[in-house]
């Protein structure tokens, strides 16, 4: 097992036919004993589930919000006309029983408390290794208040969707809440990231991680630069971590 090379929402395919966020995407980086990041909501219900997108048209082509929707109703649902079907986080953990690191990133559309206590609940249960994430600092401060044991991750981008605000865009994206929340890693879009991100992580003596990586040649760049490099799918990155990870 190596936690520096992270599968992207699981091992998924880009046909998605091995889909992502899936517990086939999940049992795919557990056989070549990657690290998993994954994303999860709060159903209407409060039940813990494991997918990237609130609205759900792109992953299954109905048109449902996954906060505005029970999971009864969501577990009759495919994704990417495969029989995978979203998983509730317990599926999850279950599955991956503490063989793998895992990043959870929170998805909770800027509304705090009720995400986080419920996901606190559930991980007191697991014995695994893990870390949260979230773009939102707010969800760290819960965590740190909270459980601040828990190892807690900012994600960081340039612009962040659904915000319009100026000035918000530009405290998020400078990481100006680290002061408060103190985060243990930053997870840093590599599109945007630069010498002064790398110098300013390093500074506050911070474990930096890359995402999305795309290629070879950006996997390759991020070995230098990171701690820990998230990214999709491709026979020839898989390869190489096979043949160059210790």
């Amino acid at each position: 097992m190596n936690d520096r090379y992270v599968a992207h929402r699981g091992l998924f395919t880009k046909d998605q036919k091995i889909p992502e966020n899936s517990l086939m995407a999940f049992e795919n980086a557990l056989k070549y004993g990657l690290a998993i990041e994954l994303d999860v909501h709060l159903t209407k219900d409060e039940k813990l589930v494991v997918v990237h997108d609130h609205h759900l048209k792109r992953i299954t082509g109905k048109d449902l919000i996954v906060e505005e929707s029970a999971l009864e109703d969501l577990k009759k649902l495919y994704l990417f006309s495969t029989q995978e079907k979203i998983p509730t986080l317990e599926e999850v953990l279950k599955l991956i029983n503490g063989k793998v690191l895992l990043i959870i990133e929170i998805k909770n559309k800027g509304k705090v408390g009720k995400l986080e206590e419920n996901l606190l609940k559930v991980l007191k249960n697991y014995s695994g290794n893990y870390f949260i994430e979230s773009f939102n600092p707010l969800s760290l401060l819960y965590f740190k208040r909270h459980a601040k044991s828990i190892v807690r991750g900012q994600l960081c981008t340039k612009k962040i969707d659904d915000i319009n605000s100026k000035a918000l865009q530009f405290v998020l994206s400078h990481m100006l809440f680290n002061i408060f929340t103190k985060p243990h890693f930053i997870a840093y879009d590599i599109k945007y990231f630069n010498e002064k991100i790398y110098l300013k992580t390093k500074r506050k003596n911070r474990k930096l991680f890359l995402w999305t990586i795309q290629n070879l040649e950006e996997l390759k760049f991020a070995e230098k630069q990171s701690d820990g490099l998230i990214f999709n799918y491709s026979e020839e990155i898989l390869q190489y971590i096979q043949e160059n990870r210790k």
